[in-house]
């Protein structure tokens, strides 16, 4: 380095940093480090940058005129500079093990709260002032911890074998006191609520609670969105949050594939979705499944996937009509939904098997967990 020029010098520290860039990543991913670990190896990179530059100045300086002042060359050489980076880095290694532990120690499960193989209800979100937006958010962060391999919701079906033991109505809205006399009766040990509100102008705020059954609370999460389009990707964010403060490990929280997630430009479209697939998954009517779709589909023409769904309820030619609409829509859509739309049409449609399961594959590879 004593002997290039600073182009060279720069070009040769841009792809050591590109190098400890990845570096970092692969730590993050492979150890489950902190998200934040790779951004902080490019600040000290950067921090290093000025010393690296002032560096190659003095040394050309030295080089050029020998007899110049020996203290400067003792105070800032080559061999210093770098042994100073490889310190920073070994301070940032310091840091990441002493935080990584804090939060692994900080867990619902290090702590003896909840074991990984626990149950948790899931109560049903409240909202105001629109109380549908609720089910939107429960049934959207349903789906993500469903995705969990360490923190299991409990199934619909011990859910209603449990409220029929409380002489109740098994297709009722589980409200957070409801869920926690059903978590006590039934020793669940945690139950999960929240809240969403319209605060300032068309922003959300998300809120979410682990609680014990008799309503101590053991953790508390909170998320914002700009605006409605926003609020799927603050339930991640939430979702995301509470699995690593239960206990799931950050390397198993980004290996896991999302799910398919719908996609409809229309709030109220994905609100009548969103009640189709529960009353499909609770109750199996028919009748009132369709008639959701057949809403979600009039409130956005457009959603592919509720024409999908409503394809696979219908009959005869309105149910090919339905499918074939789907499939005209498919370029609008996300990977793994555009195959199940695809398998679908080349299913019931085309009748062709073999590129049915061809779609479907496509599909799994898309997303191992679908």
């Amino acid at each position: 380095m004593q002997q290039r020029s600073l182009w060279q010098v720069l070009a040769t520290y841009a792809v050591a940093s590109w190098a400890v860039y990845q570096v970092a990543l692969g730590l993050r991913d492979g150890l489950g480090l902190l998200d934040r670990l790779p951004l902080y190896a490019l600040v000290v990179m950067l921090m290093g940058l000025p010393v690296v530059i002032a560096t190659w100045v003095v040394q050309r300086r030295l080089r050029l005129a020998p007899n110049a002042d020996g203290g400067i060359r003792t105070r800032l050489t080559w061999k210093r500079t770098l042994a100073g980076g490889a310190l920073a880095f070994a301070v940032l290694a310091v840091i990441t093990g002493i935080v990584t532990v804090a939060r692994n120690r900080s867990t619902l499960f290090a702590q003896g709260v909840l074991d990984a193989d626990d149950p948790v209800l899931l109560a049903d979100f409240a909202s105001t002032p629109d109380t549908a937006l609720g089910g939107v958010v429960t049934e959207a962060l349903r789906v993500d911890l469903l995705q969990s391999h360490a923190v299991r919701i409990a199934q619909p079906t011990s859910i209603v074998a449990g409220l029929r033991r409380m002489n109740r109505n098994g297709t009722e809205a589980l409200s957070p006191a409801l869920a926690r006399e059903l978590a006590e009766r039934e020793g669940y040990k945690a139950v999960i609520s929240g809240d969403v509100k319209r605060v300032a102008g068309a922003s959300y705020l998300l809120t979410a609670r682990v609680t014990s059954p008799s309503d101590s609370i053991l953790v508390a999460f909170s998320e914002t969105a700009k605006d409605s389009t926003q609020l799927i990707d603050a339930v991640h964010k939430l979702s995301r949050s509470m699995r690593e403060k239960m206990g799931e490990s950050l390397k198993a929280i980004r290996a896991a594939a999302p799910l398919t997630q719908v996609t409809t430009a229309s709030l109220p479209a994905l609100r009548k979705y969103t009640e189709a697939v529960r009353v499909d998954r609770e109750t199996a009517d028919r009748i009132r499944v369709m008639a959701l779709l057949e809403e979600a589909v009039r409130l956005d023409t457009a959603f592919a996937s509720a024409w999908r769904m409503l394809g696979t309820y219908r009959d005869g030619p309105p149910a090919i009509s339905a499918i074939t609409k789907a499939y005209e829509l498919r370029d609008h859509l996300m990977e793994t939904e555009r195959y199940h739309v695809i398998a679908l049409y080349e299913s019931k449609v085309k009748k062709n098997r073999q590129a049915a399961e061809d779609a479907y594959r496509q599909a799994i590879d898309a997303d191992s967990m679908d």
